[in-house]
């Protein structure tokens, strides 16, 4: 029972750290357009990965005010 229960947790982990880091589309400063989490982006070169939901306008990535984003790689 305890195996099952490790190897269930492992799976689990590894599924929920997976990272898809396909950026397609660039960042837009519109604040008429929202980010959701999970919504990929590149910006300057880099791709991003949004945890969390905002305005584009006032969440660019690779700032502070951009607290929404993570470097997905």
């Amino acid at each position: 029972m305890n195996k099952l229960i490790i190897i269930s947790l492992s799976i689990f982990s590894l599924q929920s750290c997976k990272k898809d880091c396909n950026c397609q589309l660039d960042w837009v400063n519109d604040c008429n357009l929202t980010y959701y989490p999970g919504d990929l982006i590149k910006h300057n070169g880099v791709c991003y990965k949004a945890f969390g939901q905002g305005t584009a306008c006032m969440l660019e990535p690779g700032t502070t005010q951009g607290d929404i984003w993570e470097v997905c790689n």
